[in-house]
């Protein structure tokens, strides 16, 4: 018999039995469908995820650690932040940041919003432009009563409509005034890509402190991280380790969260179709035998 013949065949047996066929189609289509759906939801979340910044393969943060942790992500102190400038050459830029939710008081009401305070190193070390005025200066980390402000490009576009005057605008932030002097041009991949608003860090507040860091381009990361070991922190009594992590290990991670947390079930469900489709054919062909 022909592949035609057997395809007659096998379509005068599926409209003899219309219940059987809208049976086994619906559910491969449910299956397939939503192994399909869950798949392009992975690759736009992984697209979205990706950092954006140039050469984004030499940028990493450095985590406090304990010796038995294998990924600690603490915070480090402003004092091992300033002595690893200092004294680490391995990396050519380091920059701290403090993420924190602010309230936004406007004519309408208040909005809680993402802050993150940066050193001045910070913006300049992931290479972006802004869109409008400028960065901060490293006099204006320095002050005590610094109040200026950078917005993202998704609340300038958001929250002021893209308004091309909004430079030398007041910011009322907890009651507090800040001078928006720069726009960011681009979102920050994974670094804090929720934030709107940038504030200098005043560095002689102190406190605990995220750091990331871009590394020489001759340089590796295991070099990196074997300097960070020797250079370690400057208090002893914790025995603390410097955990370096790439941002695009990062990306790669939440991929393979993404596979296992959308695709994995998706897959099941296609099987678990399958095998109701391959029990309901298995029932007919006895059927059949009798």
């Amino acid at each position: 018999m022909s592949i035609g013949q057997q395809l007659r065949v096998a379509v005068r047996q599926w409209t003899r039995q219309p219940r059987l066929t809208a049976t086994v189609v619906l559910t491969l289509a449910l299956g397939i469908g939503g192994a399909a759906t869950m798949y392009g939801f992975l690759q736009a979340m992984a697209r979205h995820g990706q950092p954006t910044v140039p050469r984004p393969e030499e940028v990493g943060r450095l985590f406090a650690a304990l010796p038995q942790q294998a990924d600690g992500r603490g915070a480090v102190s402003l004092d091992d932040y300033r002595r690893w400038g200092e004294t680490v050459r391995s990396l050519e830029t380091l920059a701290a940041y403090r993420g924190e939710t602010r309230v936004l008081r406007t004519a309408e009401g208040g909005d809680e919003v993402e802050v993150l305070s940066v050193t001045p190193s910070y913006l300049a070390l992931l290479g972006m432009p802004p869109a409008r005025g400028r960065y901060f200066a490293p006099e204006e980390s320095r002050a005590a009563d610094g109040r200026l402000a950078v917005l993202s490009e998704r609340a300038w576009r958001g929250r002021f409509g893209a308004d091309a005057g909004v430079l030398g605008r007041t910011l009322d932030l907890d009651g507090r005034a800040y001078t928006v002097v720069g726009v960011v041009a681009e979102r920050l991949g994974l670094v804090m890509p929720t934030t709107e608003v940038f504030l200098p860090l005043v560095e002689t507040e102190g406190g605990a402190v995220r750091v990331i860091a871009r590394r020489r381009a001759h340089v590796s990361w295991d070099e990196v991280r074997a300097e960070m070991a020797t250079v370690g922190f400057g208090s002893t009594s914790l025995q603390l380790r410097v955990n370096v992590v790439p941002i695009l290990d990062d990306a790669r991670f939440r991929t393979r969260m993404g596979w296992l947390m959308f695709v994995g079930p998706a897959l099941l469900d296609l099987l678990i179709g399958c095998g109701n489709v391959a029990s309901l054919l298995l029932v007919r062909a006895v059927e059949r035998e009798r």
